[in-house]
């Protein structure tokens, strides 16, 4: 997992706007705080609407919280 994060970070230092590297960092990080990804993810998405990764990483986000409806719509969008 630390590896994985230290990558993420190279390739997001790299290319800010990547959004891959961002959505799998947060999905990595935010196995606790679920409410701090979401917000960080839909904040992401305003910016990249078509982002099938972002939508694909709150759809996981969502089916942590239970929230069913919401994680196959954002499923659905990715």
């Amino acid at each position: 997992m630390e590896r994985a994060q230290d990558l993420y970070l190279r390739v997001i230092d790299a290319d800010p706007g990547n959004a891959t590297a961002q959505a799998a960092l947060i999905n990595l990080r935010g196995q606790g705080n679920t409410g701090a990804s979401e917000s960080r993810l839909k904040t992401l998405l305003a910016s990249q609407p078509d982002s099938s990764a972002l939508h694909f990483a709150l759809g996981n986000v969502y089916a942590r919280q239970g929230r069913w409806n919401d994680a196959q719509q954002a499923y659905f969008l990715a």
